[in-house]
């Protein structure tokens, strides 16, 4: 959206809040201006003279993460510069933290605890991560039974669920799921959602309504934000299971989903009758005959983020190298739906193959119709794969990056990790290293420059072997030969010995590595593991 026609919806919004409001919201945008007046003319002082005031150092602090960042996303940065302004923002947000907040504080020492644990993440410094996760538990608890706020059985789902990217559901997907499984009580989810702010996709949060109460109206909003404030879950860092709050990591997610399917446990979301009828209506429209299955495919090719030091393309992927998968799908009788935006590159017309990224009957309903009807979903290291999970359908996650992100699978799962080339020392790293820190966790293709490596796209051979290999997985017809069940038990094993990196309990990587590409990098697995054929076993927690 450029950015002229965001800043008219933004006065838009203003201007309606402003109307429906009244006086009461035009003194707090007053009050609201004032505040950041006084912090720009004293909070750089309080800083240097060390006073008593977290307001300041969360001000002052978050001008040196832009800072950070803006360094981080130069082509050429000044690697000293890069690491005072990361270092100084650790301390300056460390004092923004020092203090417990009370009641009225707690959203503000929330987001800067939040930035903080971002800071050191970088760092890999997951041991200091998992202090800040722990204070945050006993602050948010101590407060509630404080002020009485843990006998109103309710709690606030933070926004970004509804405006940032798809993928953040799988944080709700998961909290549900931990919350049924953990056999207590069930607290009443809202999440408010401002109608003027368009959602990511408003068919998949109407999905949700069966477990959250959606606010929408403008007033009621106003009034709700002190409880939000108070109340709102931080679920991209912690995750409730069974009397205990974890990292909400990808181990987190991988393990409470791998609960789910082991108990039997049906899907959360079901697709409703009326989106069954009108997406099978679709997909006549757009040449799928009546009754053939289909697998729906979304390959990541770029996004705003993919800039400078910043970018993400490590998760982009070419779709040219998805045609030989999709033709093996045509060539067994099905259909192939290729999903996604219309800046994507144009797929090359093939037979039973529907580049539905470019045709007009293209809908936020009919997106979810895909990912909950196709037969399993062919999907890169982005949101669309979640909706697929969420209904149920099963997933070969191709070119996957970050690699730790493997530990959220699940066993229904398959998953090509790309593999890297060291250019100091002229090999590729093992999986070891390619799943523990700081490699399996590098969030920006800075991060992978300076480490010295080349990432390695999937080729186009490896992701038809695993597309296959899906197939043969659903039809129940997929057999192991003794030497490929021993690479697939040795490869969860190491996988739960990497997990302690992040955590303090083994738990494995669930999902499936496709058989001939674990084949074919055998090599890569840890050599002691692989003589001393070591059982692979599951978190005690199942």
């Amino acid at each position: 959206m450029p950015v002229l026609k965001k800043g008219v919806l933004f006065i838009d919004r203003k201007i309606s809040r402003l109307r429906e409001g009244g006086l009461r919201f035009l003194l707090l945008k007053v009050k609201t201006c004032l505040n950041d007046l006084c912090l720009n003319i004293f909070a750089p002082l309080a800083v240097v003279l060390r006073l008593d005031w977290p307001s300041a150092y969360f001000f002052v602090g978050k001008k040196f993460v832009k800072k950070f960042k803006g360094a981080l996303a130069q082509a050429k940065p000044d690697l000293r510069l890069f690491r005072d302004t990361h270092d100084r923002a650790i301390a300056i947000m460390q004092q923004a933290v020092a203090r417990t907040p009370k009641l009225d504080e707690l959203q503000e020492w929330l987001d800067a605890s939040k930035l903080l644990h971002g800071l050191l993440w970088i760092k890999t410094e997951l041991g200091a991560c998992r202090k800040i996760c722990d204070r945050i538990v006993d602050v948010r608890r101590d407060l509630a039974e404080a002020h009485q706020l843990d006998r109103m059985n309710i709690v606030f789902l933070p926004r970004f669920l509804a405006f940032g990217a798809l993928g953040a559901y799988e944080y709700l997907c998961t909290y549900i799921k931990a919350e049924e499984l953990s056999g207590g009580p069930v607290k009443q989810k809202i999440i408010l959602v401002d109608p003027k702010i368009p959602v990511n996709n408003y068919s998949y949060l109407n999905y949700w309504r069966r477990y959250v109460t959606v606010i929408t109206d403008p007033a009621l909003i106003d009034r709700c934000c002190a409880l939000e404030k108070c109340l709102t879950l931080p679920l991209s860092m912690l995750m409730p299971f069974r009397g205990k709050m974890r990292l909400s990591n990808f181990l987190s997610v991988g393990l409470i989903r791998e609960c789910w399917e082991k108990e039997g446990r049906p899907p959360l979301l079901t697709l409703s009758a009326e989106d069954a009828v009108r997406g099978q209506a679709c997909l006549r429209e757009l040449g799928v005959p009546e009754g053939a299955w289909f697998v729906a495919f979304h390959v990541r090719e770029g996004s705003s983020k993919d800039k400078g030091g910043l970018s993400e393309d490590f998760r982009n992927a070419d779709i040219g190298s998805y045609l030989s998968s999709m033709a093996a799908i045509t060539a067994a009788g099905g259909w192939v739906i290729r999903m996604g935006d219309p800046a994507m590159q144009p797929l090359t017309p093939m037979k039973g193959v529907i580049d539905y990224a470019h045709s007009s009957r293209k809908s936020d309903w009919m997106d979810v119709f895909l990912c909950a009807r196709s037969r399993f979903f062919v999907g890169t290291s982005s949101g669309p794969y979640t909706v697929a999970m969420a209904f149920g359908v099963p997933v070969v996650a191709t070119n996957y990056m970050s690699s730790y992100t493997m530990y959220c699978l699940t066993s229904k799962d398959i998953v090509l990790p790309r593999i890297c080339w060291s250019r100091s020392e002229g090999r590729y790293l093992s999986f070891h290293e390619l799943i523990s820190p700081p490699v399996g966790i590098a969030t920006s293709q800075r991060i992978y420059d300076e480490l010295g490596l080349d990432i390695i796209p999937n080729t186009a051979e490896e992701i038809t072997e695993a597309v296959i290999e899906m197939s043969r997985k659903c039809e129940g017809s997929l057999r192991d030969s003794e030497e490929d069940a021993l690479l697939h038990r040795d490869f969860r094993a190491f996988s739960e010995t990497c997990s302690l990196t992040y955590g303090d309990e083994k738990i494995p990587v669930n999902a499936r590595v496709g058989t001939a590409f674990l084949r074919k990098h055998a090599m890569l697995l840890d050599p002691a593991r692989r003589t001393g054929r070591v059982e692979g076993g599951g978190s005690s927690l199942c």
